[in-house]
């Protein structure tokens, strides 16, 4: 069979279906021209899932009528001159290629005019023929363009579109991702004729959240902000009070342009670690911006991948403002007032020194202290005197314990049931890792020293180097043999094949890993030990308080740790019930 040149008609429906792969795409790339036309309105009308009709109409600056007869070919845009203008892109289109695919597989009409002018023009385009008019138009300046039958003459594309409902679906999810991002215009988003957003322009992200979930989520919602040279980080997002059971709310941007990158959702997630349960996911709007020869956008048709220059910078960074936002920022936050209630043995007259002593000790304490501080059992102050008035919310007091497991906090907005032993835990946890990162810990000598054998491509010294500052001793051979004389002490507090860590640790370029981050390897090795240790020797179910004891348990709590309420193998430690549920409950 002899090679030939395939028809322009061929060519043209095989780039079509790189470029448009269902509505949304269509939407995408239309959209992305009314954003470059600088228009401050885009109307956008779903009908059938964007199957049978899709309407966009924008004030934009428009098309000159002189450039109508290139609107409709391929590769001709007004967004580069050269190669040279691929590495400063600032508009979302630049590929000339979005009309002339969207025309391939539907029916299109565009109408244009541009401000000053009494003509417009209108295109149409229905398979192979195409007409232009000069017209009238009833806006002064913009663009109106029709989309009618999508795939209607590629009918194996067609057949694989999902129905009108998941298909609007993921066109009306786009439509949320600019409109998150581009607060500053005015978006109208339809379903079959009818409105379902109206969206005027506003000053910041929260308020665009609040215009589109009706609901004013601020005191859910952190802002983040990062800014350094060539790079900036903006967004906000969500503490681990509001989640949801998809990352369809965790949006990604890159220079305005929304993409999907796993790396960075990664991030996202490795941020929100021991923050939230597992199968949960935050609201996230991360918008970064990085100067544009620091990252390539033509690299996918439909530019919904990007690649940067240095990703671990970035990947970093997103992760660290994350953690950064949420530490500083604790789910049941702010100075905590204890309201002390007394016992029982106390009420009645019985001395008990536990319960006039303050303990100023760590809360996990030996048996035998906690045996000499005594069972109670709790009387709410509320009985004795006259109720406390509890204006502020950073304010609690412990009412009891339940079956020897549970700890019950009063507060302003209802109860919490705290699971001591994942409370317990999570807090020798974070004490375990705060002396790590503090270098409160020492190296032991091992007594037959390690020998690992490392690649030729590999440098030894900085390997070696590296090691030392982690509190290991270390060095080098001639060829190419790491010996290994310290390691730190809690690596040899348990069972762990050294060896093995070590070379977990050295990644394929000579150098510590992990992929981002030079100290997350030991790091998540180290959480996975911890993690172990402060299980086996924290506070259990089934153990017995007493009040101070409780107390102290919930001041660590609010001291050592940062964020969200879950134990470090991801279980929840706390569970609310807020006010309106009691009331609910008695019929109030």
């Amino acid at each position: 069979m002899s090679i030939k040149l395939l028809p322009d008609i061929v060519i043209n429906r095989l780039k079509a279906g790189e470029v448009v792969e269902r509505p949304s795409s269509v939407i995408k790339e239309l959209v992305e021209n009314s954003l470059d036309a600088q228009a401050t309105k885009i109307s956008i009308d779903i009908h059938d899932g964007g199957k049978s009709l899709i309407i966009i109409q924008d004030n934009g600056t428009g098309i000159d009528m002189s450039d109508s007869k290139l609107v409709l070919h391929r590769y001709a845009t007004s967004k580069i001159d050269s190669d040279e203008d691929l590495d400063t892109l600032g508009s979302y289109g630049f590929r000339g290629e979005a009309l002339a695919s969207i025309a391939e597989v539907s029916t299109l009409s565009l109408e244009s005019i541009t401000a000053g002018h009494q003509l417009g023009f209108r295109i149409e385009k229905n398979h192979n023929s195409t007409s232009i008019d000069h017209i009238s138009l009833p806006f002064d300046h913009g663009t109106k363009i029709i989309i009618k039958n999508l795939f209607e003459n590629t009918p194996v594309r067609r057949k694989f579109l999902k129905s009108s409902q998941t298909e609007y679906f993921y066109c009306y999810q786009l439509c949320l991702d600019f409109a998150l991002v581009r607060y500053d215009i005015h978006w109208v988003i339809s379903k079959n004729g009818k409105i379902v957003h109206d969206l005027p322009p506003t000053d910041d992200i929260q308020s665009r959240i609040v215009q589109i979930f009706k609901k004013d989520r601020a005191q859910q919602l952190r802002p983040i902000n990062f800014d350094q040279s060539n790079l900036t980080i903006n967004g906000i997002i969500s503490d681990s009070t509001l989640t949801f059971g998809s990352n369809e709310y965790c949006k990604i941007y890159v220079n305005g342009r929304p993409i999907q990158d796993r790396a960075i959702q990664k991030a996202i997630m490795d941020g929100y670690h021991r923050q939230i349960h597992h199968g949960e996911y935050p609201l996230a709007i991360i918008a970064i911006d990085i100067a544009p020869h620091l990252v390539d956008v033509n690299v996918h048709p439909r530019k919904i991948q990007v690649k940067f220059v240095d990703p671990g910078i970035v990947f970093t960074n997103v992760r660290d403002i994350i953690v950064q936002s949420l530490g500083e920022n604790k789910t049941f936050h702010g100075e905590h007032k204890p309201v002390i209630m007394r016992s029982a043995t106390s009420i009645l007259g019985v001395k008990n020194e536990a319960s006039h002593t303050h303990i100023q000790s760590s809360l996990f304490t030996t048996e035998t202290q906690q045996e000499q501080q005594g069972a109670q059992v709790f009387i709410k102050e509320d009985y004795i005197e006259s109720t406390p008035q509890f204006y502020n919310t950073t304010e609690y007091k412990i009412v009891g314990q339940i079956r020897d497991s549970y700890i019950i906090v009063q507060h302003v907005d209802g109860l919490r049931y705290i699971d001591q032993h994942a409370l317990a835990e999570r807090i020798a946890f974070e004490k375990l890792k705060k002396n790590i990162s503090d270098g409160n810990y020492s190296s032991t000598t091992l007594l037959n020293p390690i020998s690992i054998q490392l690649p030729a491509h590999q440098d030894s010294q900085i390997i070696s180097d590296q090691l030392n500052t982690l509190k290991f001793e270390t060095t080098v051979r001639g060829d190419h043999s790491l010996i290994i004389y310290k390691v730190p002490q809690f690596l040899v507090d348990y069972t762990i094949d050294i060896e093995k860590i070590v070379r977990h640790l050295i990644s394929e370029n000579g150098e510590l890993s992990d992929t981002h981050d030079a100290n997350l390897g030991i790091t998540n090795i180290l959480d996975s030990i911890f993690a172990t240790r402060a299980c086996k020797t924290s506070i259990k179910a089934n153990h017995r308080l007493s009040l101070l004891e409780m107390q102290q348990l919930v001041n660590d709590g609010f001291e050592f740790i940062p964020g969200g309420f879950v134990c470090q193998h991801g279980r929840p430690f706390v569970i609310d019930i807020d006010k309106k549920q009691i009331d609910t409950m008695f019929d109030r």
